[in-house]
């Protein structure tokens, strides 16, 4: 089975939900002076945007929103020039550039954008960083760097208290292309039982994936309902041949020959 492909849309999910925090934080900020903001942050640890540049990330995420990428690079420069800028600015900063260089698919610069953030989080809010982990997780997966995305993605599904479907998928696919069989069928199996939790049909590329464990552990019997439900879900001439070719391997005849029947009064 081909990887399955970490699309642009589903990354993008990922980057919307960082890329929400800044303007958050920046309307939701208590306006300190520097002595405050100081204390503050002594004493909670999470640092603020200072008064005085609010109204340029505020100018940012207004030019990011209306994809104009020359205007936000141009603010981040601007703002860059403060030799005193703290981490929660910078992180916001790179944030934002990273998320241009992905749309651009730049992945190698928008991957060292994030990892600046990870590896620079004090002050920064838990739930921010959190999300840089899986996003650096899916832009590593994406560059067929698996073990590195593996490691990523462990360190933020473990601060999970409900991970996601997806987020299940995404582990399962590491350890697939791992070759990490028994650790990716926990997770698939994990990630398509929660979805169908939900009242939703499995993803067919989901299916696919579990499937092509099974094949590889050479479980053939454990195929079968798969592929059965391959063909009722998501109708087509591959899945009823595959269905017959695992009768034949679990020399089932009668079954692979009614299957190759069932092909040809289609």
């Amino acid at each position: 089975m081909n990887k399955i492909k970490i699309t642009k849309r589903l990354l993008s999910v990922a980057l919307a939900a960082a890329l929400t925090m800044p303007l958050a934080s920046i309307t939701e900020v208590v306006l300190l002076d520097s002595q405050q903001a100081h204390a503050q942050s002594s004493r909670n640890r999470v640092q603020s945007i200072r008064q005085k540049h609010i109204k340029t990330f505020e100018k940012i995420q207004e030019a990011f929103d209306a994809e104009n990428t020359s205007e936000v690079l141009r603010l981040i420069a601007k703002l860059e020039k403060d030799p005193e800028l703290n981490n929660i600015e910078r992180a916001y900063l790179r944030n934002f550039r990273g998320s241009i260089y992905f749309t651009q698919d730049n992945l190698s610069a928008a991957y060292r954008e994030f990892k600046g953030i990870v590896d620079n989080s004090e002050g920064v809010p838990e739930a921010f960083t959190n999300q840089m982990l899986y996003v650096l997780a899916q832009v590593l997966f994406s560059q067929d760097k698996y073990r590195e995305a593996l490691g990523y993605a462990q360190r933020w599904f473990k601060n999970q208290e409900d991970p996601s479907a997806d987020a299940y998928l995404l582990i399962g696919q590491a350890h697939f292309q791992l070759k990490e069989y028994d650790q990716a069928l926990t997770n698939v199996q994990k990630g398509i039982d929660k979805y169908k939790a939900t009242g939703k049909q499995p993803k067919e590329n989901w299916l696919n994936l579990l499937a092509s464990i099974y094949r590889n552990k050479s479980q053939f019997s454990k195929m079968v309902p798969i592929l059965k439900q391959l063909i009722r879900y998501y109708p087509k001439k591959s899945y009823l041949q595959s269905l017959g070719g695992v009768y034949n391997e679990l020399e089932q005849q009668e079954s692979m020959t009614a299957i190759f029947l069932s092909m040809y009064d289609q």
